[in-house]
This record gives structure tokens, sequence and C-alpha cells, in this order.
């Protein structure tokens, strides 16, 4: 783990960021979720952010697809919830809005998107164009048949990354006046991260201490 921490330190240095202070390394995981477990929490955001794109009135037309394929099983405690109440919060269409942030960590841990676009923390991930890859414009089960999954090495570079910079943003070390939209992009992102080291966790329940 100094040694994955060490690189990231030089990478965020190289972009003109420093850390300023030293942070605890991170566990290293025993083993991760499996390309099916990801490719399914995958599809099920990619629904959050459509109701999202298409407007609360369309939860009750995307629930039925969730309950015609079999799929309650594999929302959230919360996002059951969201499902089950009668119309939708303020909150939870913005929530919805920033999904896609945290399925670019699944596909590319899936190999599905590069390397590149997550160590992009200045951008948004722009999902649309990953359509064609994925359900529903590609079936579910051919989408999970074709996922492999990326070296364990490189997901736990990128969990530290993220947690580094979480961690930055939340003391105000960027400065550099987008603080607030980075905080929602690096959330998302750092979550679906430590999902997918941490099998034992619950989505609702991963910690996201700094």
């Amino acid at each position: 783990m100094n040694e994955i921490r060490s690189e990231n330190i030089k990478f965020l240095l190289k972009k003109g960021i420093s850390t300023g202070y030293d942070l605890p390394l991170i566990d290293a995981p025993s083993h991760f979720r499996s390309k099916d477990e990801i490719g399914l929490r995958a599809n099920i955001l990619h629904i959050l952010y459509a109701i999202f794109l298409e407007g609360s009135d369309s939860k009750p037309f995307f629930f039925n697809e969730i309950r015609e394929n079999k799929w309650e099983k594999y929302l959230s405690h919360k996002e059951k919830s969201i499902f089950e109440k009668k119309g939708m919060d303020k909150q939870d269409i913005i929530d919805f809005s920033w999904k896609r942030e945290a399925i670019l960590p699944l596909l590319w841990s899936c190999q599905v998107v590069g390397y590149k676009l997550l160590f992009d923390f200045d951008n948004e991930f722009i999902l649309s164009k990953y359509y064609s890859k994925i359900p529903p414009e590609k079936e579910l089960n051919l989408f999970l048949r074709s996922l492999e999954l990326i070296d364990t090495t490189n997901v736990v570079k990128c969990v530290d990354l993220y947690y580094l910079l979480h961690s930055l943003i939340r003391h105000n070390k960027l400065n550099k006046g987008k603080d607030g939209e980075r905080l929602s992009l690096v959330i998302e992102r750092r979550k679906a991260l430590e999902w997918i080291i941490d099998p034992n966790t619950e989505w609702d329940d991963i910690s996201l201490d700094t």
C-alpha cells in the first residue's frame, strides 16, 4: 500500500495538487465483488439515472420494468423505499442525477470504459457515449458475459486516489473554485470503488470517512 500511495501522490503533484498532510493507508482487500455483481449494480444505477433524465413521472414505468425482470433483489434498501413511496423528493432527483458518476468506476473495473476517464476528476462522465455497450441497448445477459474484471491492484490504486481526493476537497485543499461540483463527483465514484472492494457491506452502508 505504501507504493500505491506514493504513486498516487506523484500523480496528484503532477496535476498541481499537494496533499499537504498524511492520511492512513487503506486496508488491502482480501477479495472483490464478482463481475456479475458489478454489472447488475451498474444496470440498476443506469435505471435510476434514466429516471432523472425522463423525470419523476417515469418512476412507475421503470419500477414496473424492475419487477417484470425480477431485479428488485438488486435494489438497495434505500432504492426500494424510493420506488415504493408515492412521488419523489427533490433530493431524490438530484441524487439520481449523480448516479452516472458511480456507474463510471463499475464499467471501468470491468473494462467497458478506458482508464483515463477515471483519472479525470475535473470533468463529469458522459454516459451517453457508452449506451451501445450497456443495457438496455445491450441485452443484460450479453452485457454480463462481455465483462472482464480489471487487475485488482488497479482497483485498489483508484480507491486510494479517490480517498485522497475526497479528503482534500472536504478540507478545502484544492482551492480551484470547483470543490462543490467535484465533491459529488468524487463521492459517487469513491462509493462505487469502495463497494467493489468490500463485498460484505451493502451499497447504502459503504463508509466514506476521510
